[in-house]
């Protein structure tokens, strides 16, 4: 037979209990105005968004200052993209997503057809060594499958046209390594 357990537990008392009641609208008010207050400075630090003649819009992350990539030229970059609430999506040189890529490149040419035209136009005059944040809309972006540069993966690039067919816009992020101009006997360094 087993032995009758019996609780001296005490309720607690009501009196006692402290329960803490919501933020007042006053600390609501001041955290979302610091809130703002540094939103605003960050943006301000990033620097300004600029806009090219036909309506792309970039944001210059660090001035290269080596050669000047021009149409026709081929670019050696590292490149991330997101979209625009900040998910990544796929990158190349940075080592993300257990990728063992660090420091790699990947060759574009920026000869029209061959880029969506949001990231052709947004490295036309950039220099080496730069940094450009480049906002790739719908309208602007990738229109084909073929077009460079290609997702690692089948599922980064049905999550790309994904975000572009829902009107989406996609951050693509770009250091340029290296500019080589197109000759006629092949690609020069200058």
């Amino acid at each position: 037979m087993l032995p009758k357990i019996t609780s001296k537990r005490q309720p607690a008392a009501a009196a006692k209990l402290v329960i803490p009641s919501g933020p007042s609208s006053k600390n609501l008010d001041q955290a979302l105005r610091k809130g703002e207050a540094r939103r605003e400075e960050l943006e301000r630090a990033a620097g300004p968004i600029r806009r090219t003649s036909t309506g792309i819009k970039y944001r210059e992350m660090e001035v290269g200052t080596g050669k000047e990539a021009d149409s026709n030229d081929f670019c050696e970059v590292s490149y991330q993209m997101f979209t625009q609430n900040g998910l990544y999506l796929d990158s190349v040189g940075y080592g993300q997503e257990s990728k063992k890529d660090l420091g790699e490149t990947v060759r574009l040419h920026l000869q029209s057809g061959e880029l969506p035209e949001a990231i052709r136009l947004g490295l036309l005059g950039m220099k080496e060594g730069g940094k450009r944040r480049i906002e790739v809309a719908a309208n602007n972006g990738w229109t084909d499958k073929a077009m460079a540069p290609t997702p690692s993966y089948p599922a980064v690039q049905r999550r790309i046209f994904r975000v572009i067919d829902r009107r989406g816009v996609i951050l693509f992020e770009v250091e340029l390594k290296k500019v080589l101009r197109a000759t006629s006997e092949g690609l020069r360094v200058s």
